[in-house]
C-alpha cells in the first residue's frame, strides 16, 4: 500500500514536471514562431535583395559577355582574315598547279596523240610490211616446199646409196676374208715351195763347189805338171838356144805370159768359186726369211688394193653420211624457219585486222586524262584539309 502511495506521489510529481515542460515547451514554441516570422519577413527582405542583385549581375554579366565576345570577334576576324589570306594564297597556288597540270596534261595530250598518229601510221607500214611479208613468204614457202621436197628426194637417194655401200662393203669383208684365208694358205704352200726349191738349189750349189773345187785341184795339179812340162822344155830349149840372147829373151817372155794365163785362170776359178759361196750363202738367208713368191707378192698387192677400196668406199660412206646429217640439218631449221614466219604471219594479221587496237589506244587516252584529273583533284583536296 505504501509502495502504491509512493508510486501515486512519483507519477504526481513526474506529472507536474511534465506540465511545466509542456508549458514551457508551448512558451519556446511561440517565441520560435515568433522567431519564425521575423526570420520569414528578413528572408523576403533578403529573396528581394538577391533579385535586384541578380538583375544587377546579369547585366553586367551581359555587359562583361558583350565585351568579351567584342574582343573574341575581333580575334577571330583577325584569325579568318589570315586565313582567308592564306586561302586566298593556296587557291593561287592550286590554280597555277592546275594551269601548270593542264599544261601538261594538254603536252601529255599532244604527245599521245602524236604517239597515236605514229603508232597507226606506224600500224599502215606494218599492214604494208604484212601484206609483203605474206606475199614472200608465199613465195619462201613455196620455195621452201620445193627445197624441202628435194631434201626429201636427196635424202632418200642417200639412204639408198648408204644401204647399197653397206651392202658393198660387207661383200668386201667377205670377199677379204675369203681372199686372206686363199692368202694365208698359198702363203704356207709358196713357203714350202720356196723351201724345197732353195734346200734343192743348196744342194745344188754344194755339189757345184765341190765339183769347181775337185777342178781347181786338178787344175793345180795340173799347172804342177805344166809348169813342170815348161821346166823341162825350158831347160831343152835353153840348151839349143842358150848362144843366142834374143832367143832365150823370148822364151823367157812366152814363159811368163804362160804362167800369167795360168794365173789368170786360177783367180777366175777363186772369184768363181766365192760367187758361188755368196749364193750359197743368200740362198740360205732367203730360206731363213721365207721370203714369199711373186704369187704370193700379187696376191698381197691384190688385197691390199682390196683394202684401199674399201677403206676409199668407207671415206665416201661417210662423207654421205655427213651429208646427209648437213641436209636433215638445214632441213630442220628451215622447218623452223617456216613455222617462225608463219607464226609472225599470223600474229602481224591479228595486230592488223584487229578493230579493238584503236578503240584500246583512245580508251588509253581517255584513261590518262581521268588520272590526271584526279590527281588535281586529290592534290587540291589535301592541301585544303592541311590548310584548314
Amino acid at each position: 500500500m505504501f509502495k502504491w502511495e509512493n508510486k501515486c506521489h512519483e507519477i504526481t510529481a513526474n506529472h507536474k514536471q511534465l506540465t511545466k515542460l509542456l508549458a514551457k515547451s508551448q512558451e519556446n514554441e511561440r517565441a520560435l514562431t515568433a522567431k519564425l516570422a521575423d526570420a520569414a519577413q528578413h528572408v523576403a527582405a533578403l529573396e528581394a535583395n538577391v533579385v535586384a542583385l541578380s538583375r544587377e549581375l546579369q547585366a553586367a554579366a551581359r555587359a562583361k559577355l558583350a565585351e568579351d565576345d567584342t574582343l573574341k570577334a575581333r580575334a577571330e576576324n583577325e584569325a579568318l582574315r589570315c586565313k582567308i589570306v592564306a586561302l586566298n594564297q593556296s587557291i593561287d597556288d592550286i590554280q597555277a598547279k592546275e594551269r601548270d597540270t593542264r599544261n601538261t596534261l594538254a603536252i601529255k595530250t599532244m604527245q599521245f596523240t602524236q604517239e597515236k598518229d605514229a603508232l597507226l601510221r606506224e600500224l599502215c607500214h606494218v599492214r604494208d610490211e604484212w601484206a609483203a611479208s605474206r606475199a614472200t613468204s608465199q613465195v619462201e614457202l613455196d620455195k621452201l616446199t620445193v627445197v624441202i621436197a628435194r631434201d626429201e628426194r636427196i635424202k632418200a637417194d642417200l639412204e639408198s646409196q648408204v644401204t647399197d655401200l653397206a651392202d658393198k662393203c660387207i661383200a668386201l669383208d667377205e670377199v677379204l676374208a675369203r681372199k686372206q684365208v686363199e692368202f694365208q694358205a698359198k702363203v704356207i704352200e709358196d713357203k714350202q715351195l720356196a723351201l724345197d726349191q732353195t734346200k734343192a738349189l743348196v744342194a745344188q750349189h754344194e755339189r757345184d763347189v765341190q765339183r769347181l773345187m775337185r777342178e781347181a785341184a786338178a787344175m793345180d795339179v795340173d799347172n804342177a805338171t805344166l809348169r813342170e812340162k815348161l821346166t823341162m822344155v825350158s831347160d831343152v830349149w835353153s840348151a839349143c838356144t842358150s848362144q843366142n840372147p834374143t832367143v832365150h829373151a823370148l822364151q823367157q817372155v812366152r814363159q811368163n805370159e804362160a804362167l800369167a794365163i795360168v794365173l789368170d785362170e786360177k783367180e777366175r776359178l777363186k772369184a768363181e768359186l766365192g760367187k758361188t759361196k755368196e749364193d750359197v750363202a743368200r740362198l740360205l738367208a732367203q730360206v731363213a726369211r721365207t721370203a714369199p713368191s711373186g704369187d704370193v707378192v700379187g696376191l698381197q698387192t691384190q688385197l691390199a688394193s682390196m683394202l684401199n677400196k674399201k677403206n676409199e668406199l668407207l671415206l665416201m660412206m661417210d662423207q654421205m653420211k655427213a651429208e646427209l646429217m648437213t641436209l636433215t640439218t638445214s632441213h630442220t631449221m628451215l622447218r623452223i624457219a617456216h613455222d617462225t614466219l608463219l607464226q609472225r604471219c599470223a600474229a602481224l594479221e591479228e595486230v592488223a585486222m584487229d578493230p579493238s587496237v584503236i578503240i584500246m589506244l583512245k580508251q588509253a587516252q581517255l584513261d590518262l586524262k581521268d588520272a590526271v584529273d584526279k590527281l588535281v583533284e586529290a592534290e587540291t583536296s589535301s592541301e585544303v584539309c592541311s590548310l584548314s
